[in-house]
């Protein structure tokens, strides 16, 4: 019996052994990664930072939007590399919560070891946004055809449908998302 045990024990500090290295390696290949990673940006482009752009990270699969965070922030935490994150905060911090299973988590809290500097960009005016989704999807190019234009009441159609599409848009509160969605269907 004592054998077993002896053996036991052997086995399992060769394991931990075997962890700890690997761990070790690990450790060492990240810090080497970083290195060379910093070694990269200080030559590649004369010391202006390299920015990556991340859109729509509240979008993907939580456990994923999560993942992509901690890779940012462990992998690419090197002087000179900026992440940039186009989200809608409340969405990523529910994949948070998810991921966590816990609607208890302060997802802002969390979200705060990621993101350094917070800004909004300001939702446009109705009326503005359909002018331009009805530039964008070249409306005019309907409301201006050749066939159309013998028709007197041609100028009026457009200003009326421009009118009825903010009105709806204003009265329904659909988000611009939901909108473009609207006039591209």
């Amino acid at each position: 019996m004592l054998d077993g045990l002896e053996n036991a024990s052997k086995a399992a500090a060769e394991i931990l052994k075997k962890e700890i290295e690997a761990y070790a390696s690990r450790k060492k290949e990240l810090s080497d990664f970083r290195k060379d990673l910093e070694s990269f940006v200080n030559k590649g482009i004369g010391g202006k930072p390299v920015i990556f752009f991340i859109d729509e990270l509240d979008r993907c699969r939580p456990n994923y939007s999560v993942e992509v965070l901690e890779h940012m922030k462990h992998f690419f935490a090197v002087r000179g590399i900026v992440f940039v994150l186009a989200i809608d905060k409340e969405q990523l911090g529910h994949a948070v919560r998810g991921v966590y299973g816990s609607e208890q988590l302060n997802s802002d809290e969390y979200l705060r070891r990621f993101i350094d500097l917070e800004d909004s960009i300001p939702q446009p005016s109705t009326k503005d946004f359909t002018s331009y989704l009805f530039d964008y999807f070249a409306f005019d190019q309907f409301f201006k055809a050749k066939g159309r234009l013998q028709y007197p009441n041609t100028l009026e159609e457009r200003e009326a449908f421009l009118s009825l599409a903010t009105m709806l848009f204003d009265k329904t509160k659909i988000t611009l998302r939901q909108q473009e969605r609207c006039l591209l269907t």
